[in-house]
């Protein structure tokens, strides 16, 4: 299964191989041979893996991963575009050498309106056009400004390349605040028409993004929002052992110090101690906007706006949130990024408490390990 994976993953390399064969260049830094030696290799796959294995005739350096894990390995991490077939996540086997915080160079391939396309992204690397592992003449190039991505101020370069056989396209950004280095490529017979840049815009994911929350100041207001979740709202449920806020920021506007504003998803829950696991027992989600008054140095909650229920949700959601209600949506529909921040908070809750928790568990759900 995974040298058949290692094909399709190949497709874009693959592509461009035959479609820049005139040009006398090589496809990628993971493929060898001609074009007619990876179909040939394909094939087998289909009919014999042994028989595979001899036409590959050597180790595939790409490891099949999920989302989960690629999110875990590259923070502020793409998503594929809305209405594409994902084909599959992959991390490039030894690449974590070229990182600064050892990350692994991540890939996702997905289709989308007939064509194939990769996206790469690598945490902790310097600029590099290169990662697209494709080596072609590049024909033509110009320097962008992705919307979406930083604020919507990202500055990108998209190449083409073009011979009498078909096209390449790659657009490339870089992350300077935090140093991840992107990529997103694809190839055709024609490309005329088609606009990369697009598509890297739909893949900005704030999912990844959010949660970095606001800086300096935030452990004072954030505290008086933990605080007020556990005096407030969670009084409202049956005592546990526990309660574990969760925070989940959206925007926040601190310009007026008497009303600090923190738009987001707000989380209850409480839980039971069961050996090292922390077993969920009750909890609730409360989006809204929490109005914040710094007098002297601390923070008092002074309002808290929340969402409405019912057939109210939608429209009260509209009149908290604003022009941050399109955020909120993204935010409340990305599962991964949701788990993979409230493991990170719950273990923050448990080192600062002193706790020796190992794993919390849903009902019904696997126990999750905490990072």
């Amino acid at each position: 299964m995974k040298k058949r994976t290692w094909m399709k993953m190949g497709a874009i390399a693959v592509a461009a191989s035959l479609i820049m064969a005139g040009c006398g260049s090589q496809s990628t830094e993971e493929t060898t041979g001609t074009g007619g030696q990876e179909q040939e290799a394909a094939e087998a796959v289909e009919t014999d893996a042994a028989a595979e294995e001899q036409e590959v005739g050597m180790a595939n350096p790409w490891v099949e991963i999920t989302e989960e894990e690629a999110v875990a390995n590259c923070n502020r991490l793409f998503r594929a575009p809305e209405g594409a077939t994902v084909l599959g996540w992959s991390k490039l086997d030894g690449s974590e050498e070229n990182s600064s915080v050892d990350k692994p160079l991540i890939q996702l391939e997905f289709e989308m309106d007939g064509k194939i396309f990769a996206a790469r992204a690598q945490d902790g690397v310097e600029q590099d056009m290169e990662q697209n592992g494709l080596y072609v003449e590049w024909t033509d190039e110009k320097e962008v400004t992705l919307a979406n991505w930083g604020g919507g101020q990202m500055p990108a370069t998209i190449r083409r390349s073009v011979n009498d056989s078909g096209m390449v396209d790659l657009c490339a950004w870089y992350d300077i605040e935090i140093g991840i280095n992107y990529t997103l490529s694809t190839a055709a017979e024609d490309l005329e028409g088609f606009d990369i840049q697009a598509v890297a815009e739909q893949m900005y994911n704030p999912g990844t993004e959010i949660f970095t929350g606001p800086d300096l100041s935030a452990e004072d207001y954030m505290t008086a929002i933990k605080n007020y979740l556990a005096e407030e709202v969670a009084a409202g449920y049956e005592e546990a052992d526990y309660m574990i806020p969760e925070i989940y920021i959206v925007a926040t506007d601190e310009s007026v110090e008497r009303d600090i504003k923190i738009w987001g998803d707000f989380w209850v829950m409480n839980y039971d101690a069961d050996g090292d696991t922390l077993k969920a027992v009750s909890g609730g989600s409360y989006p809204g906007c929490f109005h914040v008054a710094k007098s002297d140095g601390v923070y008092d909650v002074t309002a808290f706006d929340v969402v409405a229920d019912g057939s109210d949700y939608d429209s009260s959601a509209k009149e908290i949130f604003g022009e941050y209600y399109e955020d909120f949506v993204k935010l409340s529909s990305d599962d991964t990024g949701r788990n993979k921040e409230r493991a990170k908070q719950i273990s923050e809750y448990v080192k600062e408490n002193g706790l020796s928790f190992t794993q919390y568990q849903d009902y019904g759900w696997d126990p999750v390990v905490l990072p």
